[in-house]
């Protein structure tokens, strides 16, 4: 297959100059200026087959997330990933930290402290059951090894861990997600178990966490227009997803429709083509106006930029959304769909709650999830034949804001608003490819995340996107100093 012809300003410069920003991290020896003084060491011939390269453990996390799922283990991809990463970063001199990241630290600061209130009682909610240190734990985890992975991203040599490669290999999670739409819509009621469920005790297969590890479903068949199957493979839910779908499209169109051969440019056509069949069955209204506001986001800033041919394709492609919208069946499922608001009373009373519980610990919160006392539905504290709605319900599940202010009160929420507004404010100029998608991935999470939550893949889609971000500018502005210097 054709490589991809990047533009100009995306093309990775020559390997750094000695006091570069990507130098800061080099060993001295490999430094061109102290190689002319100091005689080159000489390291061990290793064949190449042997040698390991350095992004492995990108490539496995992404590339093969549909494996990970297949295992049952996505809960613990990013962790098994940002392990080796974390010793590649401990091995570089020093480390750099992206604009704004006090921000995000001042949050796995507050994250951390939230075990000192796991005991408290939240108003209108159940009285913890103790304090439950392995939720707390994994929560803790999977913040700390996203935090990794964009750390490592943007620190990383750009021969390396090249920005082409980390593009592509988003491509190849998007190529995943759409295939697994595609299953998940035509095989809704698709499910299989997975190992873990031949080797756990009994006794545990019955809880609901280590349930999700030992069963893996391809959509999630709710009561939602009579029933329809709603894709969620290679992912636990549907509005995960739909939250990956709308994260991982820009660099999709990034790595394959920008400046590539015609018949890239077909397959990619064709691909987004296929994927439209699971978006509209997934029935994710946040994910259509999700994708609604990309486009907005797009035509904007191409037309800042004056380049009004790809204004005139995006446009000429809603007219024919729009015909096709309005001339095949896909209007009467879209306009109940949106008519029908069934989940928006359980969304408003549980948003209630975790503000209302926000308001009585502002500053800590209660550093954990809480489950309501009974639910909208019924003030029974437990689901029944007669009402399968009833019952207790978890509080902050219906998107990150409403998590944040739950678990860990108005500063933890505050942090992550501002630490995505930072980042889009800092890199705001960048007009090449990276810099559009990567606009997308901190500006999507700040929609989603009053309907979706965002800790697992969607939150280290975002960070990734940052540390490409990050990488650009670094790469764009070490590229400048060496066009001056070269004059």
């Amino acid at each position: 297959m054709t490589q991809t012809r990047w533009p100009t300003t995306g093309e990775p410069p020559p390997p750094p100059a000695a006091g570069s920003p990507h130098d800061a991290g080099a060993p001295r020896s490999e430094g061109p200026q102290h190689a002319a003084s100091t005689p080159a060491r000489r390291r061990p011939d290793v064949p190449a087959l042997v040698r390991i390269p350095t992004a492995w453990p990108l490539v496995v996390l992404l590339a093969g997330y549909p494996i990970w799922w297949a295992l049952g283990l996505t809960t613990f991809a990013f962790v098994g990933a940002a392990a080796p990463m974390a010793v590649q970063l401990l091995r570089r001199r020093r480390l750099r930290f992206p604009p704004g990241f006090g921000l995000w630290a001042l949050l796995l600061v507050w994250v951390l402290l939230g075990f000192l209130v796991l005991g408290e009682t939240a108003p209108a909610t159940m009285p913890p059951a103790g304090i439950k240190i392995a939720p707390f734990v994994l929560r803790v985890m999977q913040y700390t090894s996203i935090t990794v992975v964009m750390l490592w991203i943007g620190t990383m040599w750009e021969r390396e861990v090249p920005r082409r490669l980390v593009v592509s290999l988003l491509g190849v999670l998007f190529l995943s997600t759409v295939a697994g739409g595609v299953v998940g819509a035509a095989f809704p009621h698709g499910s299989f178990a997975t190992p873990l469920s031949y080797v756990l005790p009994r006794s545990l297969l019955d809880n609901g966490f280590v349930g999700r590890l030992t069963t893996v479903n391809f959509a999630q068949v709710q009561d939602v227009l009579g029933g329809v199957g709603r894709p969620a493979a290679p992912y636990a839910y549907t509005n995960t997803w739909g939250y990956c779908y709308s994260l991982l499209l820009p660099w999709f169109v990034v790595g394959w429709l920008v400046r590539t051969s015609l018949l890239r440019k077909a397959v990619a056509v064709t691909v987004l083509l296929v994927s439209l069949y699971p978006v509209v069955y997934s029935l994710n209204r946040g994910l259509w106006i999700g994708l609604g506001l990309s486009v907005a986001y797009v035509v904007v800033r191409f037309a800042m930029q004056g380049r009004l041919a790809p204004v005139g394709w995006l446009t000429a492609g809603l007219a024919v959304a729009a015909v096709l919208f309005v001339t095949t069946p896909v209007q009467t499922m879209i306009t109940t769909r949106v008519n029908s608001g069934h989940s928006n009373d359980t969304r408003s009373s549980l948003n209630g709650i975790a503000f209302r519980a926000a308001v009585s610990s502002p500053v800590l919160g209660y550093g954990g999830t809480r489950q309501t006392i009974g639910s909208n539905q019924s003030i029974a504290v437990g689901a029944t034949k007669a009402c399968p709605l009833c019952g207790n319900r978890d509080v902050g599940s219906d998107g990150q804001l409403w998590n944040l202010l739950l678990q860990n009160g108005f500063v933890g929420a505050f942090c992550y608003v501002a630490f995505f507004l930072a980042v889009a404010w800092r890199y705001r100029r960048d007009s090449t490819p990276i810099g559009i998608a990567g606009g997308l991935a901190v500006l999507l999470p700040l929609f989603y995340m009053v309907v979706y939550p965002a800790i697992g893949m969607p939150l280290a889609l975002s960070f990734i996107g940052v540390g490409l971000l990050w990488r650009n500018d670094l790469q764009r502005r070490a590229a400048a100093r060496a066009a001056r210097d070269s004059r």
